[in-house]
């Protein structure tokens, strides 16, 4: 089995208004149902509650970033930092800096996504899809090596 690198990172603090919600990294598609309620209403709030959250205690949990360009880009953390934007424009916020190439963002995003058990299931597929699509030459099993998906069976 390939041995697994660590991923650098570092923790930066920037204007949420620089940061570009890039939505083709995002796997995760569905936030809310017509109805207000969140996809899990035992684990994720609204994005009203989100707002109101985000504007009484600041972002808890850092949403990641990459430098690509001039420009950061969010890798994970799309509705916090869209929250943030609204809510706290000028009110700085710590993000980890992913220092990655941008061909790993959709990658760190689902493994995001799948740790917090936010993503429907076709949207896991979705996400795999687009990664096929993306890199032709890894085989399926890379592929869900890639973001823990794989089988603890050899």
């Amino acid at each position: 089995m390939a041995e697994r690198k660590a991923v650098k990172t570092s923790f930066i603090t920037i204007l949420p208004t620089t940061i570009e919600l890039d939505e083709a990294w995002n796997c995760r598609q569905e936030y809310e149902r017509t109805d207000g309620e969140a996809n899990d209403p035992s684990e994720a709030l609204t994005d009203g509650q989100l707002e109101q959250s985000i504007a009484q205690h600041g972002i808890l949990e850092a949403p990641a970033v990459m430098l690509v360009g001039e420009s950061y880009k969010a890798v994970w953390g799309f509705r916090r930092i869209r929250a943030a934007q609204k809510v706290k424009p000028k009110r700085k916020i710590t993000c980890r800096l992913l220092r990655e190439g941008p061909h790993l963002a959709r990658a760190f995003n689902l493994i995001e996504n799948v740790h917090r058990r936010a993503l429907k299931p076709w949207e896991v597929a979705e996400a795999l899809v687009a990664m096929k699509h993306e890199n032709p030459i890894l085989r399926d099993i890379d592929l869900a090596n890639m973001v823990n998906l794989a089988s603890a069976r050899s």
